[in-house]
């Protein structure tokens, strides 16, 4: 390809399951915007974790494969790393041309596009943690490796299953209690078909969390909102936004992700180039899956658990498209 990508840029943020310990490691240690900006959320969040979110992900004394499930750690987690990446990026003279959030990634989204002030949108997730651990029962989700199709079965015969994601034709995303979920599970096993548990403590996107959803509306309803600035896509509607709709916290926590969607009405318009800024490549993953063979566009990630962060980076910004104007350092969020 050439030199310099012209393709629109998708900046992707990703949601719970994509966490893990010493996500984006080698960014940390190396890369100070992206050290300062985690730094600065570690710090504001402590007020509610109780400890630092820059210890706990980058100073755990295990394997970065050990279960890292704790909702009050891993929302802020979630939301410094990429918060950081997209400070990084655009420190580098990065630009998107769309920003597409995924569950807690639409927090993210809404925050880099200027709706969001980062620190509100801190507090929306620590009190949503909050409200979960509190009131919501715990729960578990699976990633289901076939279609969707499949769905309406698993839930005529386990009670208590619903819908969370379509991702792609051959990944969908189930959750509930944890009980009717293994079970599920173990059907799925016995038919051959490949099954992967997410990382989590709750049931993210099920009547489970309903009981949150009223107390972060209220809470979010005292925010002051800016207006959208770089388009955003919204898996929870499944289309590009170009205002906030109503009930915008329930729609974001309670909705089945409607990735696959989303995806074709960004195609619609032509080819892309899309970024994930997530800690696993999940998403690049997920957009590869639904492109098929010698698609106009293309998938990048540079953050993964195989430590190749900053050969990652270093390649996006071989190819990366010229500024049409000199660089000039965007206004900090929420400054």
């Amino acid at each position: 390809m050439n030199s310099f990508d012209r393709r629109p840029q998708v900046w992707m943020y990703s949601g719970q399951g994509s966490q893990y310990f010493a996500m984006g490691i080698e960014l940390y240690e190396h890369e100070p915007v992206f050290r300062e900006t985690f730094d600065e959320v570690s710090r504001y969040a402590q007020r509610w974790t109780g400890e630092s979110i820059s210890e706990v992900v980058y100073r755990h004394a295990g394997s970065r494969f050990d279960p890292f499930s704790e909702t009050r750690l891993t929302h802020p987690a979630l939301f410094a790393m990429q918060f950081a990446m997209d400070r990084l990026l655009r420190h580098r003279g990065f630009r998107p041309d769309f920003l597409l959030g995924y569950s807690l990634g639409e927090f993210v989204a809404l925050t880099t596009t200027g709706v969001l002030d980062w620190r509100d949108t801190i507090a929306a997730l620590m009190h949503h943690a909050k409200c979960l651990d509190s009131i919501a029962a715990s729960g578990s989700m699976m990633a289901v490796l076939d279609s969707s199709a499949l769905f309406p079965e698993l839930e005529a015969r386990f009670s208590g299953v619903e819908l969370a994601a379509v991702n792609a034709p051959r990944h969908f995303v189930v959750t509930g209690p944890a009980g009717p979920v293994h079970r599920a599970q173990d059907w799925l096993a016995r038919r051959n078909v490949d099954t992967v548990m997410l990382p989590v403590s709750h049931a993210f996107h099920s009547v489970a969390v309903d009981a949150t959803d009223d107390s972060l509306h209220q809470l979010m309803s005292g925010f002051r909102l800016g207006r959208i600035g770089t388009a955003v896509v919204s898996c929870a509607a499944g289309c590009i936004v170009h205002d906030l709709p109503n009930g915008l916290p329930k729609r974001i926590t309670r909705r089945s992700i409607q990735f696959q969607q989303a995806l074709a009405a960004l195609e619609a318009s032509g080819p892309k180039l899309y970024m994930d800024l997530g800690p696993s490549g999940t998403l690049a993953s997920f957009v590869r899956q639904n492109l098929g063979p010698n698609p106009a566009s293309e998938a990048l990630m540079i953050v993964t658990p195989f430590a190749q962060d900053r050969k990652n980076l270093e390649a996006l910004e071989a190819r990366r498209r010229p500024l049409s104007t000199a660089f000039v350092p965007e206004r900090e969020y929420g400054s």
